[in-house]
């Protein structure tokens, strides 16, 4: 059974599981447990992103990375090209006007 199931149903549901939770909490005793469960969700959502990347640097690891544009693309003329002053990864970025 679980292995039909894939990764992103899973997230789906567990994000809209801890949604009803915080919705009930904020209800029930406002805004203290919501604010915990948040707290504690970033740092669990950090540590596994710390565990798992293969990024160098941790802030790059968990997903701060420091981006400055590279250049234009060839085949997109509104697409700029960033890249990660600390890790390299390079990302395309479509300009809207």
């Amino acid at each position: 059974m679980a292995e039909c199931i894939s990764n992103s149903s899973l997230q789906a549901v567990a994000l809209i599981f801890t949604s009803f939770i915080l919705w009930l909490s904020v209800v029930e005793t406002g805004y203290v447990i919501p604010a915990l469960l948040a707290a504690t969700g970033t740092i669990l959502v950090a540590g596994a992103r710390v565990r798992n990347r293969s990024e160098s640097h941790f802030l790059c690891k968990i997903g701060l990375h420091k981006n400055k544009q590279a250049g234009w693309d060839k085949e997109w003329q509104s697409a700029a090209i960033y890249q990660c002053e600390r890790c390299g990864r390079t990302k395309k970025v479509i300009k809207g006007v």
